[in-house]
């Protein structure tokens, strides 16, 4: 499995990350984190070729760790977020696609396969 792909993802919703974990974890090597200062530590050393982050995250957003860490990293990211505007973040945060949650499985796996195919 040398050339599977690896994605990490930040949600601090124990729930969501399982499934997720679940959901993509059978195609894709998976690491999941509830919180940003994990996310950040293992973003270095896991090296993923995609990340999946929730916007709301705690007492927190997803905008200060865009701004301050990806930016600076060549890694695309999705947004997948329950806020009302997502599609307006994900044009400001330069993601490489967005989730509206609630989302459906298939949504889920079809955008995952989408981005990663179009960094590829």
């Amino acid at each position: 499995m040398p050339d599977t792909k690896k994605i990490l993802i930040l949600d601090d919703e124990p729930e969501i990350l399982e499934l997720l974990d679940h959901l993509l974890g059978k195609q894709y090597i998976v690491h999941t984190k509830n919180n940003i200062l994990d996310f950040e530590k293992d973003l270095h050393e896991f090296r993923p070729n995609l990340l999946l982050i929730d916007h709301f995250l705690g007492d927190n957003t997803s905008n200060e760790l865009i701004r301050e860490s990806l930016r600076k990293l060549n890694i695309p990211f999705i947004l997948h977020s329950a806020h009302e505007e997502i599609e307006k973040l994900y044009r400001e945060s330069n993601a490489a696609g967005y989730i509206k949650k609630p989302s459906s499985i298939a949504e889920i796996r079809k955008r995952v396969a989408q981005v990663l195919e179009d960094v590829s």
